[in-house]
């Protein structure tokens, strides 16, 4: 489902926290180094590396080998934040004390029935996808809802790990509900790279809020807004991996280390004092949308999908 959606949406599991406690709030706006209104709106709390978050020293993301696409700390949501319906979209129905096996039917209706009443909020482990969710959440109404559309950075550091379900995940999609979900359900899943948070997103762990409309104008040429988003969900990583083929991987890194720079750092800079925690959020950044258009993970993402 795509990641975030309350049309298509986003993802986790915690045994005692309420609600309540995951409830949003409103943080502060700065200019960003350009003049700009900077695209972030801050979550509060997170000035230190403090919670659970490490702080990996930096380096150059072009000198060094790429991670595994689905091993990075960061995971993304696209609201809709000024929809009253969604203010406080990271919170969900109340939590259960469920195996993983007992949540497949659960899990199986939150994709179908778009997030309706479960204990799950929809998310994505690619950058890349939440900006495609974005701009087609965008389009919604003519255009109207564009400047309501925000994407959630979120540290997954200092989460239980059975509060984040992968969808992609052998142990998941061996979950008996999910083989009996329609093959165009379970498509959508693998192809949004869709996580699943159980019982709410805790504030803390939300690093950043981007809205749409304040950094659409600073997309790198390979996303391509003109992109086949109504063809096929492979299309949406297919297109920009076509324009990498064509003017190499050392152009497109460039062109991500720029847009992560010149737009992402500035805000984080602002919101947090560790100049190392920032360069650990940047070159994560900067590795999300490079796995996802350098490396070869879809060719293994096709092949799961031609095994449903």
């Amino acid at each position: 489902m795509a990641p975030g959606s309350q049309h298509p949406s986003t993802p986790s599991r915690s045994s005692s926290t309420t609600t309540s406690q995951y409830r949003s709030t409103p943080g502060s706006q700065s200019l960003s180094t350009s003049g700009h209104r900077n695209p972030f709106i801050r979550s509060q709390g997170l000035d230190t590396p403090s919670r659970g978050h490490s702080t990996p020293s930096r380096n150059p993301p072009s000198s060094v080998p790429l991670a595994p696409p689905f091993n990075g700390p960061l995971l993304f949501r696209v609201i809709e934040g000024h929809n009253p319906a969604a203010e406080n979209s990271q919170e969900c129905e109340p939590l259960m004390d469920l195996t993983e096996a007992e949540l497949g039917p659960y899990m199986v209706k939150h994709l179908e029935d778009w997030g309706k009443g479960t204990p799950f909020r929809s998310g994505t482990l690619a950058l890349l996808w939440a900006l495609w969710e974005a701009l087609r959440r965008s389009d919604f109404d003519n255009g109207r809802r564009a400047n309501r559309v925000e994407i959630l950075i979120i540290d997954r550091r200092g989460m239980p790990d059975d509060m984040i379900h992968v969808l992609s995940e052998r142990r998941i999609k061996k979950i008996p509900a999910f083989q009996r979900s329609e093959k165009p359900v379970r498509s959508w899943a693998l192809h949004a790279r869709e996580v699943l948070f159980q019982g709410g997103i805790p504030d803390e762990s939300i690093i950043a809020r981007v809205r749409w409309s304040e950094i659409r104008d600073y997309l790198p040429r390979f996303f391509g807004l003109d992109a086949k988003l109504q063809k096929g969900y492979s299309y949406r990583f297919e297109d920009c991996r076509k324009w990498c083929r064509v003017h190499g991987a050392e152009a497109t890194r460039a062109e991500i280390e720029n847009f992560i720079e010149e737009v992402f750092r500035p805000v984080l800079s602002t919101a947090f004092k560790n100049v190392v925690l920032v360069d650990g959020y940047v070159y994560n950044l900067q590795k999300h949308l490079s796995s996802h258009l350098l490396e070869d993970d879809l060719e293994e993402l096709s092949s799961q999908i031609g095994r449903l």
